[in-house]
Parts: structure tokens; sequence; C-alpha cells
């Protein structure tokens, strides 16, 4: 990490390059009448219609125009160009960090620290937070804690998907790319009125490819996807002042385990049991071994939004339904002696509905609301495991005859089954109030009240007296897979206070300077399955300035901010056997700068730069390393935060180039992300080395409807993980691991209309 005078010099020097980006865009500006100027994008983060350039807090937006003229079709690709923002998968899971927190496991039932709002709907569970990512009017990227708007599980930040309305008039859209690895993704969508009151939209979107390896114990390919999604979407004018939004989403994927787990190394002094035992590891990095993958996902949901006009005030009622319903199975020990398979399995039923009435008296606008959530939801884990990790020889226990191999998969021992159901009720009552003190000074104070009460029954088995006699097939729920197991029932509820203030200056017609502080919480919970005490509520407490610039000509947008976050229990997971489960840190702390610029120095010719610079450390935090247990108990004060890397730089440019047939726009992006590790122990061998990723797109426009882009992504192929884990002492402690896309390429044609 850079030392204080480094930090100081860098953030001058930053400064420095806003000013003059700012003077030169002045110069620019009164030399000459310029044509072009930088998209404006309007957002609702703050839960009415603003500039993003107006908005006081640290925000980043997308269009849905950008979106589909730079071939934008997964969150990964608008993530990697957002400051502070890290995105992964595992094996079709999300894992979201913002400003260096967020969720590391794929646990049933994790929560996230990012909110994901699909249409102002909370997605609960992150396996299917992402699935309608196609048809979008806009994506919205809060950076840092969300706890008065937004609230349960918005620690670290919220994410706003918005879908596109119907349209005025007919409208739509069709859309063919094809790639490397048998890549085809086809999405298309047709919208417009069907009555003088009623317009109406229908999306769809279809993802294929072949895998990026193989399993060298089946010869079947993994990391390969295959994806279906369609959405239908409702406006009807019921009168003049009340307007009602209906839509529904319907997403299925099945394939063979895309994101799946590889065998990266075995950790030093150590060697994987399968290893020992004559088996084999891939020599390609793109291949696993053991149990071929699989993973499955059902996700489905609703909306309804009303939207009635009150006078000079507004009355809304949102009210969403979710349903996510997926199944992973993996290896654990990544060997070909596959003796340890892993299952994971999830289901989740929500219902929310939220109030809000905004209203207007004096110089005050005012927003009070009430949340509501519901969630039942199960998890499973079912870890089948070999005799000989234990040391016991089967053949000789059984008296079988010969010949019998000690060694064949067909000697599994039921081992570990736990999982268990949840109930989780959640209100909120909220407030914001922005106060207009002058015409340049407003101060904004906000306050939400939340109680969360969960109830789970769970239970726990590790069973090595029988062989393992299940399928390790999609849906083990309800089997009888076991004869005693150890029971538990628990409930807990939490409630907590948290509040907001923003005092914002619009210095100038260009500059507008905040200063922001805040708490917010994230519930505590229950490792299902874990038979523990539950884990305590997360609480942060935060500071941030900040500074937003557009220039006079709108062809050079700027901001910078620079903010500190305190946390208390900080939620923390980690691998005990093979459970995955969450216990709580102390205290950590998060300081930061971050910086972003979008320019248009010429005509046609569109520069984008955004850096951040993050310090996140364990401030206190004592416990054991389950890889290295006769260490005892560790102080990992002063570690780093996993998945936060010190450095994060991203940078495009494109340039357009008018011809009789159309334009041309090559553009060129690249991100440098810096050493981070991987696991809150700072273990070397648990790290992924800084890194630059390299893509390169050729866009076309016919002016008539008619777009092409051919793309190239990881340009360089680089090889890189997203993703460490160590594995459970017994199995060899090997490390496991998710390597990002090799180099894709290919070409996506689309007629609008």
């Amino acid at each position: 990490m850079f030392t204080k005078q480094q930090s100081r010099e860098l953030q001058t020097k930053l400064l420095q390059a806003f000013v003059l980006a700012g003077y030169v865009g002045g110069v620019a500006h009164a030399a000459e009448e310029q044509h072009q100027t930088l998209e404006e994008v309007v957002v609702t983060a703050e839960r009415r219609a603003t500039s993003i350039n107006e908005v006081p807090l640290a925000i980043s937006a997308v269009s849905g125009e950008t979106l589909a003229a730079q071939n934008i079709v997964e969150f990964s690709q608008v993530a990697s160009s957002l400051p502070g923002v890290n995105f992964s998968s595992i094996a079709q899971i999300p894992r979201i960090f913002i400003r260096g927190v967020g969720l590391d496991a794929l646990a049933p039932g994790a929560e996230p620290r990012v909110a994901v709002y699909t249409d102002e709907v909370y997605n609960a569970r992150v396996a299917g937070a992402f699935s309608s990512f196609y048809d979008l009017n806009r994506i919205e990227v809060l950076r840092g804690p969300q706890g008065t708007l937004y609230g349960r599980n918005a620690t670290a930040g919220a994410i706003n998907i918005i879908t596109r309305d119907p349209g005025s008039e007919l409208n739509g859209y069709g859309k063919l790319a094809v790639g490397n690895f048998g890549y085809v993704q086809a999405e298309g969508a047709v919208g417009g009125p069907l009555s003088d009151t009623v317009s109406g939209r229908l999306a769809f979107q279809t993802t294929d490819h072949t895998g990026w390896g193989h399993d060298i114990s089946t010869g079947s390919p993994i990391d390969d996807q295959h994806k279906r999604s369609v959405r239908g979407k409702l406006v009807i004018k019921a009168s003049d002042s009340v307007t009602i939004r209906l839509g529904a989403d319907y997403t299925t994927q099945d394939d063979a385990g895309g994101g799946a787990f590889h065998f990266i190394h075995n950790a030093p002094g150590y060697n994987a049991v399968g290893l020992a035992d004559g088996f084999a590891v891939p020599e390609n990095v793109r291949d696993v071994a053991g149990v071929q993958p699989h993973f499955k996902l059902h996700n489905y949901g609703a909306v309804a939004q009303i939207d009635a006009a009150l006078g000079e005030s507004t009355l809304t009622s949102i009210t969403g339904y979710r349903h996510v319903d997926s199944y992973l199975i993996q290896t654990s020990d990544g060997t070909t002696g596959n003796y340890a398979p892993t299952q994971f399995e999830e289901k989740s039923k929500s219902v929310t509905q939220e109030l809000r009435f905004r209203t207007t008296f004096g110089k005050v606008d005012a927003l009070v609301g009430a949340y509501y959530f519901h969630e039942e939801n199960s998890a499973l884990t079912l870890s089948p495991l070999h005799w000989r990790l234990f040391g016991v020889d089967f053949c000789a226990l059984a008296s079988l005859p010969q010949p019998c191999d000690p060694r064949s998969q067909r000697f599994l021992a039921q081992a570990y089954d736990a999982g268990g159901d949840q109930k989780t009720d959640a209100y909120a009552f909220f407030t914001q109030e922005t106060v207009h003190l002058t015409d340049r000074l407003g101060l904004d104070l906000g306050m939400r009240y939340s109680s969360e009460k969960r109830s789970e029954s769970e239970h726990f088995q590790f069973d090595l007296s029988r062989l393992y006699t299940g399928s390790l097939t999609y849906d083990e729920f309800g089997s009888p897979r076991f004869v005693s197991a150890a029971t538990q029932n628990q409930a807990r509820k939490w409630t907590s206070t948290d509040w907001k203030a923003n005092l914002h200056f619009q210095l100038s017609e260009n500059v507008l300077l905040y200063v922001t502080s805040g708490t917010a919480f994230k519930s505590g919970g229950f490792n299902l399955g874990g038979m523990q005490a539950p884990f305590v509520p997360e609480e942060i407490k935060t500071m941030e300035v900040g500074m937003k610039f557009e220039s006079s000509d709108h062809r050079i947008n700027a901001t910078l901010s620079a903010f500190h976050y305190d946390y208390k229990n900080l939620q923390v997971n980690f691998t005990v056997q093979n459970q995955i489960l969450t216990a709580n840190a102390a205290k950590a702390k998060v300081d930061g700068v971050e910086f972003e610029i979008t320019a248009l120095p010429v005509d046609d010719l569109q520069v984008n730069f955004n850096a951040s610079i993050l310090d996140g450390k364990y401030k206190e935090y004592a416990t054991e390393d389950p890889g290295r247990p006769n260490l005892g108990m560790l102080d990992l004060s002063g570690n780093k935060l996993q998945y936060a890397p010190d450095l994060k730089l991203n940078g495009s440019i494109a340039y357009t180039v008018h011809t009789s047939v159309g334009t041309f726009t090559p553009r060129v992006a690249a991100t440098w992300t810096s050493k981070q590790y991987m696991s809150q122990f700072n273990l070397p061998f648990v790290a992924q080395d800084g890194y630059v990723l390299t893509n390169v797109f050729l866009d076309f426009d016919a002016g008539n409807g008619l777009t092409a882009s051919a793309f190239v992504m990881n340009a360089g192929d680089k090889q890189y993980t997203i993703a460490q884990n160590q594995t459970s002492l017994f199995i060899g402690n090997q490390i496991f691991g998710q390597w990002g896309a090799p180099r894709t390429f290919g070409l996506s044609l689309t007629k609008s209309f």
C-alpha cells in the first residue's frame, strides 16, 4: 500500500488533473461552439428523477443506449469500468464487492452486503439477481452504505437495474451475437401502445456457449452456459393521476457447472489426499477433475408499481414477489479420486412491499416510507466423503472378497448432511428530508428504523457408518437421507436505527461539493446446518467528502471522493471441514479515494478514466485458521480485507470515423487491478497478483437502426483467478479457485426499429 506521503501526492495530482481538465474544457468552449456533448443520465437513486451530476453521493450510471451501443450484456462488463467495484461469479453465483466489502461465500442462505434491485424490487438471493440484464433503461451503482433509503443488506452499496418501459409508439430490436467457444446469444424486444391507456413490452434473451475446459474424469465440458430468460411489462394509465406498472420475468439455466472450482495448487507442506493416493489433477488450468460439475437455476418473479399524483405530492406503492431455486454440485478435493463431491441446494420465496409518500412544503422536500420483507428459504449442503480420508480400509472393514480396490469411488460414506429452513420478517420505516437552506446550499437528513426477526429449524449429520446411497442429483429436499441427525430450532430479533446527514453546496454552475455521514447495519443470521449460535449484526459508520464537476459545454464530467468506514462485527466467511460458515470479526476500517473523468476533448473522441485507492484492514480480529489449527488463536489485526485491492485503474478511448456507409468506432478498454488477498489470513498462496485485462471493440452504426460490433475480451488471454478458497485439512488443505474467462471474441448484429 502507499505511504501517507505517497497517498497525499497522488491525491494532489488527481485534483490538479481535475482542475486542469475543467480549465481546458472551459477554454475549448470559449474558443468555439462545439456540437457534441456527453450524454446526460437521469437517475432515481434518491427516489426522485435527477441528473446524475446533481446527486450528492458516489454513484455511477450507464444508460440503456450506452449498454446497447457498447454491446454490454453482463454486469461484469459494467463493473470492470467502475471505480471501487469488483465483480466475479463462482459457479454462476454473483459476488459483488464495493470499496472492498462484499459477499465472498456461496454457502446456501448467505446474504450479500450489496443490495440488488430490479425495477425497485429487492433480490434476496444473489443467484438470480442479474438474470434480467437485457433490454434495460439504465443501471445505477451506488457506492457506499445506503442505510436509510435502501436499508436491508446495503452496507456496501446498492445496484438498481431498471428495465425499459414499452414506449409511446411501436419500437423494438432484434440482436444476434456469435463467437468462439460456440457462443450464441439472441435477444430482442417489442413494445408500444396496446390501447389509448395501456402499453406493453415483451423481451427475451438466450445465451449459449461451450465449455472453456473439460472434466478429465468424464470428458464432459465445464464452464459452459445455457440460459433462457423472458420478461413482460404493462404500463396502464388508469387516470390522469394514476399510473400502474406490472411486470413479470422468468429465467432458467442448466449447464455443466459454469464457473466451476478448479484445483489451483497444494498448500505449502501439504498434499491433496487424492494425489497422495496416486490420483491425478488436471494439467490444463481450464480443466477440472472429480464429479461432473452441474448448475441449475429457476428464477422468476413479478412486480406491481402504482404511482398516484396527489396534487403536488406523490404516493408510490411497490409490491414484489421473487422465487429462486438453485442447485450446484462440484468437487471439493479436485482429483480424479473424487473423494469429496459437494452439493448445495437453495430455495427461496420472498415478498416485498414498499410505500413512499413524497411532498414539498416551503423549502423542504420530504419523503416518508414503510417497507416490509418476508422470505422463506431452505438450504442444504451434502458432502459424501471417502473412507480413505479417515484412514479406513473399507475392503477389510466389510470383509469384501478380492479383488477389492480400497480407493474405489464406490466407497463414499454418507458424511455431511447439513441444512434447514429459515423464515425472515423485516420491517422498516424511513424518512429523508432535503432542506434548501439557500439557492445553493442544501441539507439532506435521513433516518431508518429496521426490525428483523428470523427463525430457523436446522439439522446436521456426520455419518461414516453407512455407504452413501443418494444420487447426488437435483432436488434432494425431502429425501430420507439420514437415520438420525442433530436438530436445533432458534429465533432471534434485531433492531437498528440508522441515520444520514448530507450537506451539499453548489459552489458554481459547474462544481457541486458535498460531505455526508451516516450509519447502516446488516442483520445477524444463522449458519443453516452449522448448529451454532447466530452471528450478530454488522454495523458501519461512514464519512465521505466529494466533488462533482461538469464543464459548461457539457464535454467533461468528473468526480472526486474520499471516504472512511468503521465496521463493527464485520461478517466474514471461512471453511470448517466441508461447510462454509459465517462469523463476526470485531472491527475493520476502510479508507479510500476515488476519481472519475469522462471527456470529449474533440468531436468524435471520448476518453474515460477512473481510479480507486483502498486501504481496508481488520482493526480487531482474533480467530483460528482451520487450515493451521496447531497455531491456535491468531491475531489478524492489521490484515487486509479479502478481495480489496489497494489500487484499481480503468481507462478507455474511442474514436468515431464517419463514412458514406455509416460510422465506425474503434474502442480500447483496459483495467489494472493490484494484488488482492482472498483470505482473511492474508496467506501469500491464497492471493492473486496484480494483472491487466484489455478489451478491444469495433462498433458500426449504419444510421438506419442497423448496428454491429466486433469484440475481443481479455485480448491478452491473461490467466488470473477471481476467487480462491482453502479446503479442509482432512482433504489435504489444497487451494481451490475460479479462473477468469479466457480470450473470447465474436460479432454481434442488431436491428432496431
